[in-house]
């Protein structure tokens, strides 16, 4: 009896092994699941990270041509300010240039006619009324 007393406890023994073996299975299969979900929502993650990388740089592109753009525009205005500033001192100058010319014709302008004054007033003194054969005629 000893020995069917041997392999009933052997027996037992197995049985509890092979229960906590089980046990342990379940255990690993959980920690599996476990682990396959949250590799799935990793690769969710995942996913959703590389579609926002790609919208950033699609927007980063964008952004990158806008500011060409308007760095294109800001030079262009630029070259018209430049211009528009050398057009304006050319004008400038021209008016300068036109005003000295006015004041110069207006100086001439008096000057001739405080000759003709003079003259005039030569021309009305009495000595040179009787000189003037226009004069004479006249009175």
């Amino acid at each position: 009896m000893s020995s069917s007393c041997d392999i009933h406890t052997l027996l037992e023994n197995y049985s509890r092994q092979i229960t906590q073996t089980e046990g342990q299975i379940d255990a690993i299969r959980q920690s599996q699941q476990q682990l396959d979900q949250q590799h799935a929502l990793d690769l969710q993650d995942l996913h959703s990270a590389k579609v926002e990388a790609q919208q950033a740089d699609e927007a980063s592109a964008t952004l990158a041509a806008e500011v060409h753009q308007l760095q294109m525009e800001i030079n262009a205005k630029q070259a018209d300010c430049s211009r528009i500033k050398g057009e304006l001192a050319d004008a400038v100058q021209s008016r300068t240039a036109i005003s000295h010319d006015i004041t110069n014709k207006r100086r001439q302008f008096i000057s001739e006619c405080q000759e003709l004054d003079r003259q005039l007033r030569l021309l009305m003194e009495p000595r040179h009324n009787q000189d003037n054969p226009m004069c004479i005629a006249q009175e």
